[in-house]
This record gives C-alpha cells, structure tokens and sequence, in this order.
C-alpha cells in the first residue's frame, strides 16, 4: 500500500511514497514534509492544494501527473505528457535533480 499527494485542484497524483513514510501537511503553511527512506520538503504546491490519500494501491506504471485519484479509484490522465529527462538522487544537496 501507499500514500498520494494529490492537487486538489484537479486531483492529479504528484507524489506517490511508502505507506510507512510520514507526510506533515498540517505544522508549515508553506512546506510539506515527507520523511521515510528518504527525507525531503515539497514547497510547491502548497499544503493548502493538496490533499493526502493513504492506503492507496497505485497503478503499476504510475508517474507523477499520469494518473488522478479521487479518494477512490484512479484514472487516466488526459492532460499527461511522459517526462523523458533522467533524475538523480544528489545525497549532497539531499534532493533528486535532472539532466
């Protein structure tokens, strides 16, 4: 199982993480906080635009914007163009990047 952060404004999927992370969407109005295998801040969208749906079972192939969830079942996307640049983990700067 899983937990999405969707778009309340259209209830695309944009994060997608293990059901055993934490996501804080209530203590910062301008940051969410996720922490798990990987700890990071998500500060757009805000708080306020998302909503948080937990013990969700994702698409196999899903992707961030592929797929909306709203609260119940999933579905296609139609607005979804496939992101073909490659992400990296920087432990660094403790972010993913892309080329």
């Amino acid at each position: 199982m899983s937990k999405t952060l969707t778009q309340k404004s259209d209830n695309v999927s944009i994060y997608l993480m293990d059901n055993d992370c934490i996501v804080d969407i209530a203590s910062n109005p301008k940051q969410t906080y996720i922490t798990g295998s990987n700890v990071f801040n998500i500060a757009n969208p805000l708080p306020s635009e998302m909503t948080l749906h937990e013990n969700v079972t994702a698409p196999s192939d899903w992707a961030a914007h592929k797929y909306k969830f709203d609260g119940t079942k999933w579905s296609a996307n139609s607005s979804y163009v496939e992101d073909t640049r490659t992400w990296t983990y920087d432990a660094d700067k403790a972010m993913w990047v892309f080329e």
